[in-house]
């Protein structure tokens, strides 16, 4: 698979779902951009936003 011809297309994607005022869309693409960019550059894939808050909630719990 070819990261960047990939990468090139999603933002091609963001950047149209935007001028179409798909902004949910357009952060979906924008955060999968983040990944790929990521992935290019070897670093470990980040956790997803709701998995770090259920951790997040888990560590209060055990707090208590």
């Amino acid at each position: 698979v070819d990261l960047a011809a990939t990468i090139s297309e999603r933002e091609s994607d963001m950047l149209n779902a935007a001028e179409d005022l798909q902004f949910e869309k357009a952060a979906l693409l924008r955060d999968q951009i983040k990944e790929l960019k990521r992935m290019m550059n070897g670093e470990k894939a980040e956790e997803p936003a709701s998995a770090a808050r259920g951790s997040y909630r888990r560590q209060k719990r055990a707090r208590r």
